[in-house]
């Protein structure tokens, strides 16, 4: 998996645990990288929560 798919699995799981108040700091101690990182990849925690909801919107469409 590359950086950028674990940001968003990574978010993933924090986003279920602390909802919208995961931190970009929460997201780069857990994958292991600065946050300056980050934001070489998504441009804000709001694009990688809007992706995060994306995929769990279709995900949830998938089986309906």
């Amino acid at each position: 998996m590359d950086k950028k798919e674990e940001i968003l699995v990574t978010m993933t799981e924090l986003f279920a645990q602390k909802g919208y108040n995961t931190s970009m700091s929460d997201i780069s101690k857990k994958v292991g990288i600065k946050v300056q990182s980050i934001y070489s990849h998504y441009e804000s925690k709001d694009q990688i929560v809007y992706l995060v909801l994306k995929k769990e919107i279709f995900t949830l469409l998938y089986f309906f």
